[in-house]
């Protein structure tokens, strides 16, 4: 390995990105897999995709008199995916990356209230309510980390 892959690993370390293990294998032509070249090898994205699965399952439960909830829970849950894909695309420069990180950061905190808020008014679905409130709190910590 060269100078400059080892360089650009060591920096994408200290960042706290970590790679799946299906990407770790080394390819006969001596390409280190290692590296991580697209979004979709971030682990936070790909969480952060499917906890988007399991909001729009959940808000399709919703009444439609919290129709406001419903609104704002799939714009913060949409935008958390998004800012990390954009911040990845910037990465060149590690404050850009940062930022955006902490953009979706906030945007996963904002969804917990307003998950949280759903659980207050809609009784009957308070528990997967707070169940997916914890899931979204457990993704900003990973956030928080990676920043």
């Amino acid at each position: 390995m060269n100078f400059q892959k080892t360089r650009r690993i060591g920096k994408l370390r200290r960042l706290g990105v970590s790679v799946k293990p299906e990407n770790r294998k080394v390819q006969k032509v001596g390409y280190n897999q290692n590296m991580i070249r697209d979004v979709q090898d971030l682990d936070v994205y790909a969480k952060s995709l499917k906890l988007l699965e399991n909001l729009y399952e959940f808000l399709r439960k919703v009444p439609k008199s919290e129709y406001d909830s419903v609104k704002q829970c799939k714009k913060c849950g949409k935008s958390i995916p998004a800012n990390i894909a954009e911040g990845f695309a910037k990465r060149a420069s590690e404050l850009e990356f940062k930022r955006f990180l902490m953009i979706a950061l906030g945007s996963s905190d904002e969804l917990v209230t307003h998950l949280r808020t759903i659980a207050i008014a809609v009784l009957y679905l308070k528990e997967e309510s707070l169940q997916l409130a914890q899931d979204y709190i457990l993704l900003s910590k990973r956030l928080n980390k990676l920043h």
